[in-house]
């Protein structure tokens, strides 16, 4: 099997991006060393090694018995995208789950990808019971119903990534906010000065409050609402995070209108290759776009891109 060799300060971080990235092997067990961890992957990568890890257990893994390399876990629940072909599985998969994680309270299938106005993925029970969990990450606690808000842990690497677009005093922006992990991220992690958090989804801005107080998030106001019908009232900022792939650029007029002369933004572009240029003309009609970053693939040849510009 492979592992990848990494120091114990970068070892969260990697584990992270591995399973943003689905490359992440759930079943094997990370072992350190001294200073060194060796991370366990499902396949070779560069700078990877090949050495034998503890399995998690001695059962069998999902991808053994079904196939299933990757899945989500929530906090204490696991939410696993089935194929139809195996879709009369499920309930057996559930089970697996539950006898490889048994910390776990429930297990849901996810049917698509995230869809509708509030991008809320289509989810089905199969083991156990609630949807209702907080998950933690890097010291910070995120409570979220799985089945009424978006919330994904893969993002955990690009929200530490974000961390460093934000300058001291900066006034901040996060439009499509859900349950408020950018703005906590921001809150306690950086020195921003104000953060304005919208979300139009009524149960995210519930969860989006609650996890506003769950990590003592003073300098964060949150806003439920429509952006295209509340912009004008949000002021002016310094920094405006879009974390919206599918439709972010829907929203150029508005950005416009709420950032300062001398202000930047961050558009979240879910695109492909071929279409990626037109969109970023699209992007250049309003602003000077200063950065494209490709992250990760979000569909089979659409990936998702990070976009920095500038007011023209």
């Amino acid at each position: 099997m492979y592992v990848l060799r990494v120091k114990s300060k970068d070892a969260q971080s990697t584990i992270e991006l591995l399973k943003e990235k689905g490359d992440y092997d759930f079943s094997r067990r990370i072992v350190r060393e001294d200073d060194t961890v060796f991370v366990p992957i499902n396949k070779e990568l560069p700078d990877s090694i090949k050495k034998e890890l503890p399995l998690t257990s001695q059962k069998k893994s999902l991808k053994e018995l079904f196939g299933i390399g990757s899945f989500d876990i929530v906090g204490d629940i696991i939410i696993v995208y089935i194929p139809d072909r195996i879709w009369s599985k499920r309930s057996d998969i559930g089970k697996q789950a539950k006898a490889l994680y048994p910390r776990i309270k429930a297990v849901f299938a996810k049917k698509g990808a995230v869809s509708g106005e509030y991008r809320l993925p289509e989810l089905e029970l199969i083991y156990g019971e609630g949807s209702e969990t907080i998950h933690k990450e890097r010291g910070l606690r995120f409570k979220t119903d799985v089945k009424k808000a978006y919330f994904s842990p893969r993002q955990g690497s690009e929200r530490e990534k974000l961390i460093d677009y934000v300058e001291p005093t900066d006034r901040v922006a996060v439009l499509f906010a859900g349950i408020g992990p950018l703005p906590v991220y921001f809150s306690k992690l950086t020195s921003a000065k104000e953060i304005i958090a919208v979300e139009v989804n009524p149960d995210a801005f519930h969860y989006l409050e609650e996890n506003l107080k769950l990590n003592k998030c003073r300098n964060v106001t949150p806003v439920c609402g429509d952006v295209k019908k509340i912009y004008q009232t949000l002021g002016d900022f310094d920094l405006v995070v879009l974390p919206l792939p599918k439709s972010s650029i829907d929203f150029l007029k508005e950005v416009d209108y709420i950032l300062k002369p001398d202000g930047r933004a961050i558009f979240y572009v879910a695109s492909n290759e071929k279409n990626l240029l037109d969109k970023i003309k699209k992007i250049e009609t309003k602003f000077v776009v200063s950065e494209v970053r490709k992250e990760i693939e979000i569909s089979p040849g659409e990936f998702r891109f990070v976009i920095q510009v500038r007011r023209l």
